[in-house]
């Protein structure tokens, strides 16, 4: 049984809290030590949010946790950006440069209230570089479908959706899934 690093909602991480005496820490494998830590904020959207949780393992009052503290992260935020995984979302799926749809076509439609142009182009490169390792992910759960775009981008987004049919955000999905980080 490991702790989950994402969860889809606060009713889901409720559940992870009620257990979480019963889940070993994540650094020196002790059971019974791990605590709430309070809260994981953060700017998505210009909004002070939360992001999610933190949870300490305790070396305090006879305890014998190591004392580190990590997070749990709700899925609908990717790590280490501002903006809501939706968004990301809905960003990288706009762009079609074979289309004429460009990354300021597309950044004008999703991001423009959110962020600057400049966030737009290294969201776009970090999706790019990140590629390798959503694919290799993809590929334990569903071979990737078949396509005739010689596009990596459109091949990926292909690949998410096929492997999360029902999921309104696929990214979303991905990290809970997987609990791993999308870029």
């Amino acid at each position: 049984m490991e702790l989950p690093r994402y969860v889809q909602s606060e009713d889901a991480f409720a559940g992870v809290r009620l257990q979480l005496k019963f889940f070993p820490c994540p650094s020196c494998n002790r059971v019974g030590c791990l605590i709430l830590h309070g809260f994981l904020y953060g700017y998505q959207n210009k909004d002070g949010g939360i992001r999610g949780k933190r949870v300490f393992c305790s070396n305090r009052n006879l305890r014998t946790g190591c004392g580190r503290s990590f997070s749990i992260i709700f899925s609908s935020i990717i790590k280490q950006i501002t903006i809501t995984a939706e968004s990301v979302w809905n960003f990288i799926r706009l762009i079609d440069i074979g289309k004429g749809k460009t990354i300021v076509h597309a950044f004008r439609q999703v991001l423009q209230d959110i962020c600057s142009h400049r966030t737009a182009y290294r969201l776009r490169k970090r999706f790019i570089r990140g590629q390798s390792s959503i694919r290799s992910f993809l590929n334990r759960i569903i071979p990737h479908p078949p396509l005739n775009s010689g596009d990596p981008s459109r091949q990926t987004i292909a690949h998410l959706e096929a492997a999360f049919p029902t999921a309104s955000n696929p990214i979303a999905a991905f990290q809970t899934f997987f609990q791993h980080a999308f870029m």
